[in-house]
């Protein structure tokens, strides 16, 4: 199981794997996909007498929404023992596989608090990062692109404040166009009802919202697709 394989790859005593949090992200476009990062004490090699090396981000994914789970693999990868990750936190969704993180990795050489015990006692570096879990996640057969259905690229992109968003359709049927932020929150529904095959474009005005990465998801007749656009104001 997902807790079993996370417990088998903490190799210390103290801090225990339970004090560890395992941060999960839904895939927008695979349909019960699930992927999860934590952190992993992977080796045994020491800092001093009472201090660990080698935290690694780990990640494993699920395609039946939680059920199975794959075996962990590291996603980080780094070698110096004064190079940790620890406290991975993903956006709430991916995209076709592909997530959006932020992590901490310590400065040993600047506590901030005196005598350091656990990593939290020094200097801490915010990184951001984007993982693609494809390689081993085939999006080709868990997201069959069903014939006839384009999603375009949105125009302008960046923009301020209006975008042109256009899509073809094979085929009359419900069709959905909604607009999401970077945290996977839904803040606008461009269209909801049945539209004739052939196609079609909507005008988005987000004259009042901040700039930044927002996506559009345009889903029809068993066909979902998602796109990235910029807001620059």
């Amino acid at each position: 199981s997902f807790m079993a394989g996370m417990q088998l790859g903490w190799l210390v005593d103290s801090p225990g794997w339970q004090g560890n949090v395992v941060n999960v992200a839904y895939d927008l476009n695979i349909e019960d996909a699930l992927y999860a990062v934590y952190y992993s004490v992977s080796d045994t090699v020491t800092i001093g007498e009472s201090f660990f090396s080698y935290i690694d981000l780990m990640g494993s994914y699920s395609l039946d929404n939680g059920a199975t789970w794959t075996e962990p693999h590291n996603i980080s990868l780094t070698q110096d023992p004064d190079l940790d990750e620890t406290h991975p936190h993903l956006n709430r969704f991916a995209i076709d596989g592909e997530v959006y993180m932020m992590y901490q990795m310590p400065d040993y050489a600047q506590a901030t608090v005196k005598p350091p015990e656990e990593s939290a006692d020094y200097l801490n570096r915010i990184y951001f990062r984007k993982y693609d879990f494809d390689p081993v996640v085939s999006v080709d057969d868990h997201h069959p692109q069903l014939p006839g259905f384009v999603l375009n690229d949105n125009y302008p992109n960046p923009f301020n404040p209006i975008t042109i968003i256009s899509f073809t359709l094979p085929g009359s049927g419900m069709t959905e166009l909604s607009i999401f932020d970077i945290t996977g929150r839904e803040i606008q529904t461009l269209h909801q009802g049945v539209l004739n095959a052939g196609g079609h474009q909507f005008t988005l005005d987000m004259t009042d919202l901040a700039s930044g990465p927002y996506f559009y998801r345009l889903k029809s007749q068993g066909f979902q697709d998602v796109k990235k656009m910029l807001l620059i104001k």
